[in-house]
C-alpha cells in the first residue's frame, strides 16, 4: 500500500472539513482512502478493489437483496396467484442490470474495467450535470444504501400482510 497516498487523501479530506469544503468532496476523498486500505488489504491494486467492490460487489448484493425481497412477498404475502408473478418482474430488473455491467467489464480485467469505469463515471457525470464526483457518491452510496433500504423496508413489513395462520375451532 502507497502509505502516503492514504495519509495524502486523509489530510486532504481533514483540511476539507476544516475549511468545510462541501461534504461530498471529502466524504469521497474518505471513501477513496478507505478504498486504498482494502486493495492494500488484500494484496491487490486500487483500480482491482474499486472493479470488485463497485462492478461485481453492489450490484450483487443489490441483487441477493432484491431476490430475499421478492422471495418473503411471494411467501408471505396474499393471494398468491397476484403476488408471485409481482415478486418475479420486481426482481428481474436486478438480474438484468449485473448482467449488462458484468458483460460490459468482465472481458477486460480488473485494472482495465476501472479504468473504463473511471471514463463511464465522468461521462455520466457530465451527462447529468454534477460532476465525476457526485455521480460516484450518488450511484455507489446513495443509491445503493438507499435501495438497501427499501428492499429491507419491504422485508419487514411485509408481515403486516402476511397470511395469518389459521386456528382450527374444531380440534377442542
Amino acid at each position: 500500500m502507497n502509505k502516503s497516498r492514504v495519509i495524502i487523501i486523509l489530510i486532504i479530506a481533514l483540511v476539507g472539513l476544516i475549511l468545510m469544503i462541501p461534504t461530498g468532496i471529502v466524504l469521497f476523498y474518505i471513501c477513496c482512502a478507505v478504498m486504498q486500505v482494502v486493495a492494500w488489504g488484500f494484496g491487490v491494486t486500487y483500480e482491482a478493489a474499486n472493479t470488485v467492490c463497485f462492478i461485481y460487489l453492489e450490484p450483487a448484493i443489490l441483487t441477493l437483496t432484491a431476490t430475499i425481497t421478492a422471495c418473503c412477498l411471494a411467501y408471505k404475502l396474499k393471494p398468491k396467484v397476484l403476488w408471485i408473478p409481482l415478486a418475479a418482474f420486481y426482481v428481474i430488473p436486478y438480474y438484468i442490470g449485473c448482467f449488462v455491467i458484468w458483460s460490459r467489464y468482465y472481458p477486460l480485467g480488473l485494472d482495465n474495467a476501472c479504468r473504463l469505469a473511471y471514463k463511464d463515471l465522468e461521462v455520466l457525470g457530465n451527462v447529468a450535470g454534477v460532476g465525476y464526483i457526485a455521480i460516484n457518491l450518488y450511484l455507489f452510496i446513495a443509491l445503493f444504501l438507499g435501495v438497501m433500504v427499501f428492499n429491507i423496508l419491504i422485508i419487514r413489513y411485509s408481515h403486516k400482510y402476511a397470511l395469518s395462520p389459521r386456528v382450527s375451532s374444531g380440534s377442542r
